[in-house]
């Protein structure tokens, strides 16, 4: 399984300049919602654990649910692994506590994208 999230911050609206910040952070907050979703039916629903890919730092709580780093947790215990993607700027400290890496050595991965960066953003 692959969930990603981003790190919206407003759009602007071509036609009148204007900065649009809360309905772009709502649609961002539904995207979670619905990836946190998607992740415990993963872990439900498979006949056996396998890897998550997580492409996002964020492990903050959600408005509806307890967040990323929850859903690692509960895959984690469930016998699955998790490798976690995202630039290293924006991962979470929660992810980085040397009892967190240590309780999940070997199940659990850091894959920063600092280093793919040129290969990443090449057009």
């Amino acid at each position: 399984m692959v969930a990603a999230a981003g790190t919206g911050v407003g759009g602007v609206d071509s036609t009148t300049t204007t900065t649009v910040f809360s309905a772009q952070k709502w649609v961002e907050q539904g995207v979670d919602e619905i990836l946190h979703l998607k992740i415990l039916e993963s872990v439900v629903d498979a006949e056996q654990p396998s890897t998550i890919v997580l492409a996002t730092g964020d492990a903050a709580e959600a408005e509806y649910s307890d967040g990323f780093m929850a859903m690692v947790l509960r895959a984690l215990k469930k016998g699955w692994s998790v490798e976690l993607l995202s630039w290293s700027k924006n991962i979470s400290q929660a992810y980085r506590r040397r009892e967190f890496l240590r309780r999940w050595e070997g199940r659990f991965r850091i894959i920063e994208l600092d280093e793919y960066a040129e290969d990443l953003l090449d057009t």
